[in-house]
């Protein structure tokens, strides 16, 4: 049975580079369009089997055509699909990704099948929670069904890393007893109601969530690194320095990576280091970087005409992705025509 169990969403991220973000009312000519599986759920899913974790996926999606590439695609990275839904006539779960050259995004999302991963669908699979090492989740799922989740994975005794995002209110019950959670600046001060404007605040609202009851608070700073905080004190990991693309997927890489960590037996210091390398990296990659970005650890080969040069080193490992609709050849001359 899968060590590293992720509940969550499943999305076809459309995605578009450009120069700038357009104000209200505005249209932007874009660079380059691309769809790419998504879904913080299947992003995180993924990224950990690519890792080689044993994974899977607890999830919903429609019976489109975007429902069957997610898991084609899923099924390709060595992910088990055997809990992910499928509800007839619906839509699958859908973002749409704007992305200018100064690593700014825009994101706008249609929930579709994902609004229907129901406590049902928990229940049906609360041997597999039973047997995992942990339980990762996030609140892009009903947050009565990641409640039920919580609950059921607290009373088999495995933890939990939990990604408080989009942010909600969360009740003190819900918290008591997480091992991870992770969560970005605005998050922490949603969650908490304190500033968070400089480090020392974070420092402070990440030992009010300890005091509620959460084992470890780890928050992710952008430029400034990951701040994590425990039983141990507090300290701030500090990020590479890089370019920033696309800064879309980099938190959800770090949590990834932390989970595979956890599975083996990793200390949490010397893990966070390669966290906040790998949420540095994913920033560093091609412009619609979020799905892509993950399999350059992988060392899955890039289609787009703009791979960097130096990611040609990284090791190349099994599976490809065989789904031909999330594949696409650009052509060199004009890139704006490619085809998916």
């Amino acid at each position: 049975m899968s060590k590293i169990l992720v509940v969550g969403s499943a999305n076809a991220d459309l995605m578009i580079a450009m120069p700038k973000l357009p104000k209200p009312g505005e249209t932007v000519r874009g660079y380059d369009f691309l769809v790419a599986p998504g879904g913080k759920g299947a992003n995180q899913a993924t990224a950990a089997a690519r890792l080689g974790g044993d994974v899977g996926f607890i999830g919903s999606i429609g019976d489109d055509d975007f429902g069957k590439s997610l898991r084609a695609s899923l099924f390709d990275s060595g992910v088990d699909t055997a809990y992910l839904s499928v509800i007839p006539r619906s839509s699958t779960g859908v973002a749409l990704v704007l992305s200018e050259t100064s690593g700014e995004n825009s994101i706008a999302i249609a929930a579709g099948a994902n609004d229907l991963l129901l406590p049902t669908d928990i229940d049906a699979a609360t041997d597999a929670i039973a047997e995992a090492s942990i339980i990762v989740c996030q609140f892009e799922s009903p947050v009565v069904t990641i409640e039920h989740v919580i609950t059921v994975a607290k009373t088999c005794g495995v933890p939990v890393l939990l990604n408080p995002a989009p942010a909600r209110p969360v009740t003190d019950a819900m918290l008591n007893g997480i091992r991870f959670l992770v969560p970005n600046r605005h998050e922490l001060a949603d969650l908490t109601g304190l500033p968070t404007d400089t480090v020392a605040d974070v420092e402070a609202a990440a030992k009010a969530l300890l005091r509620r009851g959460v084992e470890t608070v780890i928050v992710t700073l952008g430029r400034d690194g990951v701040l994590r905080a425990g039983g141990d004190g507090a300290r701030v990991i500090p990020a590479p320095i890089v370019q920033a693309v696309d800064t879309t997927g980099g938190r959800r890489y770090l949590r990834r990576r932390r989970c595979r960590g956890v599975v083996q037996d990793v200390r949490c210091r010397p893990g966070d280091h390669l966290c906040a390398t790998c949420g540095g990296l994913q920033r560093h990659q091609p412009r619609c970087a979020g799905f892509h970005a993950l399999a350059v650890r992988s060392g899955l080969r890039f289609t787009r005409f703009d791979r960097p040069r130096q990611l040609k080193q990284l090791p190349r490992a099994p599976p490809r992705m065989k789904s031909s609709r999330y594949r696409r050849s650009v052509p060199r001359r004009h890139p704006s025509s490619a085809r998916l």
